[in-house]
């Protein structure tokens, strides 16, 4: 899902609703708001998916999360 919102974030960055994909990202990987639901991220997307990325790589860092690099539909590992 983050891939996919990145994908779509960098395509349509200046798309007038490009601010409601940062929000998900942020409510996605953020347990409070932070920096991901900064809307100035916008300004340079390779910064900000750099940022994603990472934060993407912490969340999956911690015991009992997800696989890094692993897809999953609603919490679940998705079929290989």
């Amino acid at each position: 899902m983050v891939p996919t919102l990145l994908e779509t974030l960098a395509k349509l960055a200046e798309f007038v609703n490009a601010p409601a994909l940062v929000q998900m990202l942020s409510v996605l990987l953020e347990a409070e708001p932070g920096a991901l639901g900064d809307f100035d991220g916008l300004r340079d997307i390779a910064e900000y998916s750099a940022l994603v990325n990472r934060q993407v790589d912490a969340v999956a860092s911690r015991p009992g999360t997800f696989e890094p690099g692993r897809s999953y539909f609603f919490g679940h590992p998705a079929p290989d």
